[in-house]
């Protein structure tokens, strides 16, 4: 099956990615990978570069912790917030990278009911929070729906859960056991 653009932005492909040339191949991706999903792979320039097996990667982010390269980009990254109307909020956290941006977004409906729709990545969670903060009290919201447990959906779920310990939570039970 053919990927969308929005599965070629997600992050494990920035390792499959022709512009990938800053990689020197350390391979601290590939150790740190619980899933096996990383290799090594000589590319045209004779670098060793990880490759991405999707069909065991679970998108955890653990290698994108890991890569100094890609923090450097997740750091010069900006904090988005901006309203679609009144009662829609988008609070999320953008990576410029030479060619490609990547953007991770969480969604706040207010209304009778103050529904968050997934968190952002864990690195932007203390923005993140202040963000929602500058809306509505994180305690003020009636639950959280987590479409999936990747690091760009619930890597913030423990700084929204440490302001708002009873706040309920919707997922799938694959998502739950991942958690």
């Amino acid at each position: 099956m053919e990927k969308t653009h929005i599965d070629r932005l997600v992050t494990p492909d920035y390792f499959n990615r022709k512009e990938c040339e800053e990689c020197e191949g350390c391979g601290c991706c590939i150790s740190i990978c619980p899933y096996e999903a990383l290799s090594m792979e000589t590319c045209a320039d004779g670098i060793r570069r990880p490759r991405v097996d999707m069909t065991k990667c679970l998108r955890c982010n653990r290698c994108m912790d890991a890569c100094e390269i890609y923090k450097c980009y997740y750091q010069e990254g900006c904090s988005m917030k901006y309203s679609q109307n009144p009662h829609i909020f988008v609070f999320g956290k953008t990576i410029n990278k030479p060619k490609i941006s990547i953007s991770f977004l969480s969604y706040l409906l207010r209304g009778e009911q103050n529904i968050l729709i997934d968190t952002v990545p864990d690195k932007a969670a203390e923005a993140y929070i202040q963000d929602i903060e500058s809306v509505l009290p994180v305690n003020q919201i009636d639950a959280l729906i987590l479409n999936h447990s990747e690091e760009d959906h619930s890597g913030a779920l423990q700084a929204v859960l440490a302001h708002h310990p009873q706040l309920p939570i919707y997922c799938t039970p694959a998502t739950k056991e991942r958690l």
